[in-house]
């Protein structure tokens, strides 16, 4: 294994080739160079580094350079040692992903509860969190998009504990859940299969949706009522009375309008506390959403993007990806999993990734979501809006659209 040498000594031993180099001053550093980067690719054993990124970025467009000259030899050499850079390069973000940080293996035993309440809310929670976890990222300071930042978790969380399960706690196919269950049974495994039960058979899904799209209703302004021209005209169309706007709807369970309005306003007080983008009324429907988020796709996908992401900006042609790989794949995406899931892995996947993804790319893959700037941002409204300053898309409007 060659030893790893700075990041910065390897630019200087490409930049210090003098122009017209002879063939073995020439070797010389590219053999320095690719050793001292495919030692450090070796050494990483979590997330690549941006500057890692950079220089190996930087040594293969070397090698590609030198490559142009020479004789069959020397340019059969170049080839070898840049093949063997990018086999370490694909080695390392492999590893690097198989070692990245995973959420503690919890033992389904190692709590225990005396009564159905407690075990429910606690495993609910802890189910939507794991959701949520997996778009977060560290960076300092702490991203604006709340879907990334870690401090959201615990204002929705807490919010959804306080203000949501009540409700949920009291449906009548939970309660006779409830009832049924023994103590014994009260672990994360049988919430867990709870949970992830089909739609049609799944009560905690059904209410939660139900809630959700309550919320989003309730709050969202009615349209604008068309003028109709006055029969009589002149001035007493001027005093005509105006429609009265709607009551808020009543349900079984309480006043629906409060609710919603106190469990955004607590999100928009955690905004405010937290330094993160308050949630909108239109960001229910990515509430509504979580809880058919499987975390295998998620994880699956975000693999696959930070492989499709390094082998498109490989030099080597007969290794790299076709150009549009990436944003195709995204395009798949975003039109498969449940709502608002691949636009958020195109955004942990800049936020993660920045080095690989280009401005060509970031473009490309906004242009393919709609004709117009309206239907591109109906289409991914949470990257539009917390992308609109890296790509000049303007935020989406603040009121829902129906």
């Amino acid at each position: 294994m060659p030893d790893p040498i700075s990041l910065q000594d390897i630019a200087a031993i490409v930049a210090s080739v003098p122009k017209g180099a002879d063939r073995g001053t020439l070797t010389g550093a590219i053999d320095k160079a690719v050793d001292g980067v495919t030692g450090n690719l070796q050494a990483a054993t979590t997330a690549l580094s941006p500057d890692l990124l950079k220089i190996t970025k930087f040594t293969l467009e070397f090698l590609e350079a030198c490559g142009k000259m020479g004789d069959p030899s020397f340019r059969t050499h170049i080839k070898a040692r840049a093949s063997e850079l990018h086999n370490e390069l694909s080695i390392a973000a492999a590893k690097a992903a198989a070692n990245a940080p995973k959420p503690p293996a919890i033992d389904p035993n190692a709590k225990t509860y005396d009564s159905f309440e407690p075990a429910f809310a606690d495993y609910f929670c802890e189910f939507i969190g794991l959701r949520l976890r997996a778009f977060q990222i560290d960076s300092d300071p702490p991203p604006f998009a709340y879907v990334l930042n870690k401090n959201f978790e615990a204002v929705f969380l807490g919010t959804v504990r306080t203000q949501v399960l009540p409700e949920i706690l009291k449906g009548r196919r939970i309660r006779n859940m409830a009832d049924s269950v023994v103590v014994t049974d009260l672990t994360r495994n049988f919430f867990f299969e709870e949970f992830l039960k089909d739609p049609s058979e799944n009560p905690t899904h059904m209410l939660w949706t139900g809630l959700m799209d309550d919320f989003r209703l309730t709050l969202t302004p009615p349209p604008e009522p068309k003028k109709k021209k006055d029969a009589k005209g002149g001035i007493a169309g001027m005093f005509a009375k105006k429609a009265a706007a709607p009551a808020p709807k009543k349900t079984a369970t309480g006043d629906r309008f409060a609710m919603a309005e106190k469990f955004l306003k607590a999100l928009q007080k955690g905004a405010q506390d937290n330094g993160f983008d308050p949630p909108r009324v239109e960001d229910i429907r990515f509430f509504r959403a979580l809880i058919d988020y499987k975390m295998g796709d998620i994880e699956a996908n975000k693999k696959a993007l930070g492989q499709l992401l390094a082998q498109e900006n490989l030099q080597d042609e007969d290794l790299k990806a076709r150009e549009g790989a990436t944003r195709d794949w995204l395009y798949r995406t975003v039109e498969r999993l449940p709502p608002h899931c691949g636009e958020l892995l195109a955004l942990w996947a800049y936020h993660t990734h920045g080095e690989l993804f280009s401005q060509q790319m970031l473009r490309s893959f906004m242009m393919g979501q709609g004709t117009t700037e309206k239907a591109r941002e109906r289409a991914v409204p949470m990257f539009s809006r917390w992308m609109k300053d890296v790509i000049g898309v303007q935020a989406p409007a603040q009121a829902a659209e129906e």
